[in-house]
């Protein structure tokens, strides 16, 4: 038991001798990734006790290894910060895609066949559709022309395609 306590007392210690270099350590680091100081301190007081119980006097000072395993803690901590943030954004935005694509479908009503039927491709892409807009690098402001140009493959008229676009123009800018 006393041994214990005199290990307890030295760690107490330690800790006294280094919360300086902790704080420190943890605004320089939040002077560069701008985050939460008070987690940052927090994972870093967590981070005091594993250092302090694999510190190799050997291999270097213990405040170099400290400083050294608080950076390391902290940028796994940011990184996957970085990474739920990620993650939530892409979960927005396919509750977005989800809401838009509910809303075309939900304007289908009003437009004739021929509309639908662009729509429908718009929304599930046929096999050389795909393949037209991978070959030119297609992006959203290309897209119209590629689709126009694969529809006049399959064999709709110049005159079936502009009435049909017109017609989901007046549609969408109805709604």
């Amino acid at each position: 038991m006393i041994t214990t306590s005199l290990q307890r007392d030295a760690m107490t210690e330690t800790y006294l001798d280094v919360q300086g270099l902790i704080y420190d350590t943890c605004h320089k680091f939040n002077k560069v990734f701008n985050g939460d100081i008070e987690e940052y301190i927090s994972i870093a007081n967590t981070v005091f006790i594993k250092a302090y119980q694999t510190h190799n006097p050997n291999i270097s000072k213990f405040t170099t290894w400290l400083r050294r395993c608080i950076w390391g803690k902290l940028f796994d901590y940011t990184r996957k910060e970085i990474k739920d943030y990620k993650r939530n954004c892409s979960e927005r935005v396919a509750k977005d895609t989800n809401f838009t694509t509910t809303y075309f479908i939900d304007l289908l009503d009003e437009l004739d066949d021929d509309a639908k039927d662009i729509v429908h491709m718009i929304f599930d892409m046929p096999a050389l559709l795909k393949e037209m807009t991978i070959e030119n690098n297609c992006t959203m402001l290309s897209f119209k022309s590629t689709l126009r140009k694969y529809l006049k493959n399959i064999g709709w008229t110049a005159d079936t395609i502009n009435k049909s676009f017109q017609e989901i123009i007046e549609v969408i800018s109805a709604n």
